[in-house]
């Protein structure tokens, strides 16, 4: 019993210490310009293939996607995919900065907007109403969309 809760506390630990390192890593990504975080943290190309077992299950689980790729193609589809998660990271510490929209401004910014006058009229209509979404690309801003109009 005493081994058992030994182990299980080892792990919780472990688990907290990597919380803390990943807490540490986008803190740091916090103190440099949107722009360039996000294109350095595309470097977490690099840093993929270090992790030995997380990289080893990505390589078995592509190759049982895609038996008819070459071991050179399953390889570079790996790599963007480590491409991707860095950023992915990246854009989530800067969404605040990233998402630019404004419904008072014409002149569009990163991101583009469509069915303004939907939600104009659902904030301006007090009734109930339920609002479907779905994700686009990484992020689903359908809610963060709304805040700016007042409809959420």
């Amino acid at each position: 019993m005493l081994i058992t809760r030994l182990v299980l506390s080892a792990e919780r630990f472990r688990q907290w210490s990597i919380a803390q390192f990943v807490f540490l890593l986008l803190g740091t990504l916090k103190l440099f310009p949107a722009r360039g975080a996000i294109e350095f943290s595309g470097a977490s190309r690099w840093l993929g293939p270090k992790l030995k077992h997380r990289h080893r299950l990505t390589m078995t689980n592509l190759r049982n996607a895609f038996p008819e790729k070459s071991e050179a193609e399953i390889e570079a589809i790996a790599l963007e995919s480590w491409s991707s998660i860095g950023r992915l990271a990246a854009e989530y510490v800067f969404l605040d900065e990233l998402f630019d929209f404004d419904p008072a401004n014409p002149k569009p910014g990163r991101i583009e907007v469509s069915g303004i006058p939907l939600f104009l009229e659902l904030r301006d209509n007090p009734r109930p109403f339920i609002v479907f979404t779905a994700h686009s690309g990484n992020l689903s801003s359908c809610r963060s969309q709304a805040l700016p109009s007042g409809s959420m």
